[in-house]
């Protein structure tokens, strides 16, 4: 069958007795819009690709400048029984052994076990380490206080904070705050041995701790 047979045949199925000419362009034109709808509602529904590397990448950049900033840095000023004495810039959570190493390290008449090694740096803060047979020299924290623990490397048991407390062996948080605490209740230590009283505290703990404190 040729191409006019074939349209001769449609025009006569949709003509007379089938469909009307008005039924016929009705029915074109829902069925167009049918297909307008179902197009419509599958472009609305249809899944998204959610883009999240520039998120991810502006949170990696906040959380690297919030950690520069955390990090920071510290000047101190290293004397007494080093190799080089002087003024250095070190990490802000650094610790005094490290600054005593940029001086050079100490010397062999260094007296280290008057000193906290383990004690964080304070930005000014001045460490001496005292030869044998020396008491180091009483100097002002960078606040302008008393602070043996910048002169000495010795906790002042009566002038301490938490976090220096903190840094003796074997002392965490909740019994550097009983120090405190008895310290305030009682106006203070009258001599090391009273770390004894504090609870917590027994007589192995005590022999740990009691080269490293003070209460001048």
């Amino acid at each position: 069958m040729d191409w006019k047979s074939l349209r001769d045949s449609i025009e006569e199925r949709f003509s007379g007795d089938y469909f009307s000419k008005r039924q016929l362009i009705a029915t074109v034109f829902l069925v167009v819009l049918l297909v307008l709808g179902g197009s419509l509602l599958y472009l609305r529904n249809r899944p998204r690709t959610i883009v999240v590397k520039e998120v991810e990448k502006a949170e990696e950049s906040a959380d690297s400048e919030a950690e520069e900033v955390k990090v920071g840095k510290v000047i101190v000023h290293v004397c007494g029984a080093v190799k080089t004495p002087g003024v250095y810039e070190l990490e802000a959570n650094e610790r005094v052994v490290k600054a005593i190493e940029m001086a050079g390290g100490a010397t062999e008449e260094a007296k280290l076990d008057t000193l906290n090694l383990a004690a964080k740096l304070v930005d000014g803060q001045k460490i001496y380490v005292p030869r044998e047979g020396e008491t180091a020299p009483v100097v002002s924290s960078a606040s302008g206080g008393s602070n043996s623990t910048v002169s000495t490397g010795l906790v002042n048991l009566n002038t301490a904070t938490l976090d220096e407390l903190d840094t003796l062996p074997g002392i965490g948080p909740v019994l550097a705050q009983r120090i405190i605490d008895y310290r305030e209740a009682h106006r203070g230590f009258t001599s090391i041995s009273e770390l004894q009283e504090v609870s917590g505290i027994g007589p192995k703990k005590f022999a740990d701790i009691k080269d490293k404190v003070t209460v001048n």
